[in-house]
């Protein structure tokens, strides 16, 4: 096995033909205002080119850390997975015991209509994205491309951002290296060493540290390494995203730079470690001013946070939120310091760090209100709305592009329409949610989110299998980019350098 890994070897393409998928035979209603045109049947693209190549290779890894290149031909539950491969004339056979992973590396769907960006977290880990049709006291009902009507029972949804709300992104990713620029940029991918993450700088000759690109994050290992783009800033500014950690962390971020260097030209520049934030002003004739630091020592007892950075241009305000709680907030007296669009982040700490799910968006000037920072009770649902006020009480359901909810202090249901909700937290019934059965898999979908269920079968043109949560399940290959095998083993190289 190991010996085959070390062949070059081309590709060989998954022979998937695409034909049609019936949706199901439930019928709902559409949440969608009145007017507005009805929900279409599924329809499934042409067959593919027999030959076509994939843009990357498929790889099937096994549980001993052995993999091999090829091509994934199908499964069922009897033979396990079939695979191909150049130097072999006959179909390999894995169990599914010994299967870590399959990455298919399939890319996102140009198949997925704009609606289905609802996207519903279930209790268990999973997340599925589609269009709400329905939410009543019992069940979700989802329509999606890939799956037909996926019926949720309500008593296993963890949260529902309906996206309507959805605003468009200045910038949404990372999901490519594309537009990016710094400093041994790509020494953190040549100098991976295997089994020992990024590697520290100076040591063994190793290259100085850079900011690794995988699995739309970006990783570093030590001071020094910057990463930045252009971003056609807008005069009111969100900058969210999410930071994860381990040791001693400082992170600077340049905003509105006119050069994407560290310390250099003009730029506002937001510094965050554990216990400290800081905002310096800085400006290529007078250099930099420290503006004021802030103290947020419950940093020290975690590992990731969300991090939004707010600014209003006008009035020279920067606000710094930390898990959607204003934690510090700065003025400049003088002049707007920024000259440009460069967005730029900066590791300069000690400790291992990865940087994801990064959303830059006009924002509309507000800050959340004292009842979006504290939350709710546990025994209630909470909408939080676009312009970060919050709801708490009980969520009754969704129909004709309302939500309806039922508000604890005001003592009346409220129709909100849909377009203001951001996101809906249910509250956690009694009970534990339905586990996964013995021999479940993982299937990562190339448009986001992810599915557990009892693998059937993989054959041309579906893909089926049940689901605790779920129940039955009949899924488009074209959309699952991996599958993730024996999810209570130790798994091989996930692809993050740190296992974050």
């Amino acid at each position: 096995m190991r010996e085959l890994i070390k062949t070059p070897c081309a590709v060989v393409a998954l022979l998937v033909p695409l034909l049609a998928i019936a949706a199901g035979g439930i019928v709902v209603k559409s949440v969608r205002p009145a007017g507005e045109t009805p929900a279409k049947p599924i329809r499934v693209a042409a067959p593919g080119t027999a030959g076509e190549v994939r843009l990357k290779p498929q790889i099937i890894e096994l549980l001993n850390g052995d993999s091999l290149s090829g091509g994934f031909i199908g499964y069922d539950a009897e033979k396990g997975a079939r695979w191909k491969h150049e130097a072999v004339n006959a179909e390999i056979a894995f169990t599914a015991a010994a299967i870590g992973r399959i990455r298919l590396n399939t890319p996102p769907s140009a198949e997925a209509p704009a609606r289905q960006n609802c996207r519903v977290r279930l209790r268990n880990g999973d997340e599925v994205q589609g269009e709400m049709m329905m939410l009543n006291n019992d069940t979700l009902s989802l329509e999606t491309w890939y799956g037909g009507m996926l019926n949720v029972p309500r008593a296993e949804i963890e949260s529902i951002a309906p996206g309507a709300a959805t605003q468009e992104a200045l910038y949404d990713g990372p999901t490519d290296l594309k537009g990016w620029t710094g400093g041994n940029l790509q020494n953190g991918e040549a100098g991976l060493r295997e089994g020992k993450g990024m590697p520290v700088p100076g040591a063994n000759g190793a290259t100085p540290p850079g900011w690794l690109f995988r699995n739309e994050s970006f990783y570093a290992n030590g001071p020094g390494p910057q990463i930045g783009r252009m971003v056609k800033f807008t005069d009111m500014v969100n900058i969210e995203f999410d930071l994860a950690w381990r040791g001693y962390f400082q992170i600077a971020v340049h905003m509105y730079a006119d050069r994407l260097e560290q310390y250099s030209g003009n730029a506002y520049v937001v510094g965050i470690n554990p216990g400290n934030v800081y905002l310096i002003r800085m400006t290529a004739r007078e250099g930099q001013n420290n503006i004021g630091n802030g103290n947020i020592q419950e940093l020290q007892q975690k590992n990731k946070a969300r991090f939004s950075i707010r600014v209003d241009k006008k009035n020279k305000n920067i606000s710094l939120l930390v898990d959607g709680v204003l934690k510090q907030q700065w003025k400049d007296a003088n002049a707007f310091a920024g000259g440009g669009d460069g967005l730029m982040f900066i590791s300069q700490g000690n400790g291992m760090v990865k940087l994801s799910k990064l959303r830059v968006t006009e924002w509309d000037g507000k800050m959340p209100s004292a009842n979006a920072a504290a939350g709710g009770k546990a025994t209630e649902d909470i909408a939080r709305l676009t312009n970060n006020d919050s709801v708490t009480g009980q969520l009754r359901g969704v129909k004709e592009g309302k939500v309806h909810f039922f508000s604890q202090s005001i003592g009346q249901e409220l129709a909100i329409p849909i377009a203001r909700v951001a996101r809906i937290e249910l509250a956690k019934p009694a009970g534990e949610p339905a586990k996964p059965a013995p021999g479940s898999v993982r299937a990562v979908f190339a448009h986001g989110g992810a599915l557990t269920f009892n693998l059937e079968k993989w054959e041309g043109d579906q893909v089926s299998g049940t689901s605790s949560a779920l129940g039955k399940v009949t899924l488009r290959p074209t959309a699952i980019t991996q599958l993730d095998f024996n999810l209570q083993q130790k798994r091989p190289d996930s692809g993050d350098p740190f296992d974050f």
